[in-house]
């Protein structure tokens, strides 16, 4: 599977990187497949797939990910 380049580098670094900001409760998986936590059971692999584990974590995600220009998609429940 071909795996994308963030604009900090690798998508290993960029994972690394974000669980240096985050508490260690927060989750941080490679390749996570979406389709698993969505009502209708579609969507491929995330890159990157985080759960914060508070708050705090979520607000120094969406700091991180404005500091380094990443897209970001917040996935509620998995339904519309």
């Amino acid at each position: 599977m071909p795996q994308l380049l963030s604009p900090m580098g690798s998508i290993e670094h960029t994972a690394h990187e974000m669980g240096q900001v985050v508490s260690a409760k927060t989750v941080i998986r490679r390749n996570e497949p979406l389709a698993r936590r969505t009502t209708l059971r579609v969507g491929g692999p995330a890159d990157l797939y985080v759960e914060p584990a508070s708050e705090q974590d979520l607000a120094a995600l969406l700091l991180f990910c404005a500091e380094h220009k990443l897209a970001f998609f917040i996935l509620g429940r998995g339904s519309n």
